[in-house]
């Protein structure tokens, strides 16, 4: 119990307004509408202006509850929230779902579009009709392209079965690709092949075999940490191309975000990116 009048509004306006951030680290929006906020306070708080209640010019009294979050510095710098958020992204969303088959390309795609939300919390948004392109959301983000960035994570997660086992998990990975490629785990390798391909030539001569998801088989035997290696490089890759994207609409302003990719001279690999994460 608050010993004072005084006391019990600070312990409420606390209260109020950790409740508040936590609603906004979730994504949640509150109103603040009469009918749906309220707080009951005891009769004997005074109800005239403080450091806690205000009244506005409708005559309504209020309280004063700090959003943290919604009130943050902007002048925190890029490099640290982009670390703090990409430890979340690739820890709690990427290679939880690493494990997952999405062979349905809606599901990829759906997987792309929350992927670039999550990335989003970087940019400033600029109203609720338009935001920042993808690709400029990419950039600033340094991060992967969502095919990448999942072929990133099934990459290490086959490689940790190489290395570390269980036996029996590999075997039936290879029995379900043996009996339905299309659907297995496995046979989600095919796409992350091709999206590696673009940027990296050692992926395009996995292309050349008659079963390229064999031949990647079989590389993990001799050197477990070969395609990973070249996930990340294609990744690196992937980021110049955006440079050059973010260069050509920089020095042509007239030129709309979607065709700064495709004009003149396109940057390899822009053109499959538009396709499958612009939402």
């Amino acid at each position: 119990m608050a010993p004072t009048v005084s006391r019990l509004l600070a312990c409420v306006s606390k209260a109020t307004s950790i409740l508040v951030t936590q609603a906004t680290s979730l994504g949640m929006e509150l109103t603040y509408e009469r009918d749906k906020t309220a707080i009951l306070l005891a009769a004997t708080c005074p109800r005239q202006a403080s450091e806690f209640l205000q009244q506005d010019t409708e005559g309504y009294w209020g309280m004063r509850v700090q959003d943290t979050i919604a009130q943050a510095s902007p002048q925190i710098p890029l490099e640290l929230r982009r670390t703090l958020l990409r430890s979340l992204i690739l820890s709690r969303f990427v290679f939880s779902c690493a494990t997952l088959i999405l062979q349905v390309k809606q599901y990829r795609r759906r997987w792309g579009q929350l992927y670039l939300q999550l990335w989003r919390g970087l940019c400033r948004r600029i109203s609720d009709s338009k935001q920042v392109h993808s690709y400029e959301v990419l950039r600033q983000a340094q991060a992967p392209s969502p095919l990448l960035a999942l072929a990133y994570a099934r990459s290490i997660f086959l490689q940790r079965v190489y290395q570390h086992g269980p036996d029996t998990l590999r075997f039936l990975l290879q029995a379900h690709w043996n009996e339905q490629p299309s659907q297995s785990w496995l046979g989600q390798l095919r796409g992350d092949i091709r999206a590696v391909s673009v940027y990296v030539p050692a992926a395009q001569h996995l292309e050349a075999f008659d079963s390229p998801v064999k031949a990647l088989c079989e590389s993990y035997d001799e050197d477990p940490t070969w395609w990973p290696k070249q996930v990340r490089k294609a990744s690196e890759a992937f980021q110049r191309d955006l440079q050059v994207w973010a260069d050509k609409l920089k020095a042509s302003p007239d030129i709309s975000p979607g065709r700064a990719g495709s004009d003149a001279s396109p940057a390899p690999g822009l053109e499959v990116m538009e396709l499958s994460v612009c939402d």
